[in-house]
């Protein structure tokens, strides 16, 4: 079976860790796959649900 994170989280619904590129790090260091909200505005990647919240660099996508 393969357990995926939804917006990077364990423990249930939080706003304030949801698609956090800290959060996603932190998940992913303990052996979860994540699924991720992703923008991309002008060339630019970002995370966040409901709007563009936190800008990303590419590689960011390779850390799984």
């Amino acid at each position: 079976m393969k357990y995926i994170a939804h917006r990077g989280l364990l423990d249930g619904p939080n706003k304030e860790k949801e698609n956090k590129p800290e959060q996603i790090e932190y998940t992913l260091k303990q052996g979860f796959d994540c699924e991720i909200d992703v923008w991309k505005i002008d060339e630019i990647f970002f995370l966040g649900h409901d709007s563009p919240q936190y800008e990303i660099e590419k590689q960011f996508f390779s850390l799984a």
